[in-house]
């Protein structure tokens, strides 16, 4: 986390847009189905709106 922490601060700094999901009880991947299902989603959502896929 205090190298994300460390992150954010500094794209908060430059003014840049980001986008922060933090899910309790996962690691460095995503092990319940639930929170994959969402990482997912929103990860999609990202490729439409930024890579013009359709």
């Amino acid at each position: 986390m205090e190298q994300y922490e460390a992150m954010e601060k500094a794209l908060e700094q430059a003014n840049y847009p980001f986008q922060k999901e933090i899910w309790r009880k996962e690691g460095h991947g995503f092990f319940n189905a639930e929170n994959r299902e969402k990482y997912y989603d929103i990860m999609l959502k990202f490729i439409k709106e930024n890579l013009n896929v359709k």
